[in-house]
């Protein structure tokens, strides 16, 4: 293919009015993915605490508190995701 290359993104201005319709879908989307990122990068930190401070007899008790705050992003994201969809 032997197309010149684009200047500028005027041409994308002919999708608008097919995506205008879905505007509030692709917000919650994008949302969903950010948060879906966050929960993604905090579960090495999630490990981190309990490789850290949950294996000595001390903060035995910990882990749960830890685990629980940073697995249930996850889980809460996936039912307002089925929520929200449905």
């Amino acid at each position: 293919m032997d197309r010149p290359k684009a200047t500028s993104l005027k041409p994308l201005r002919l999708a608008i009015p097919f995506i205008r319709p879905y505007v509030l879908r692709l917000v919650i989307a994008f949302i969903f993915l950010t948060l879906a990122s966050i929960s993604m990068l905090a579960m090495p930190v999630a490990i981190r605490y309990v490789i850290d401070f949950g294996f000595s007899n001390a903060n035995v008790n910990s882990i749960p508190n830890i685990l629980s705050r940073y697995l249930f992003l996850p889980f809460f994201l996936l039912y307002l995701h089925h929520s929200v969809i449905t």
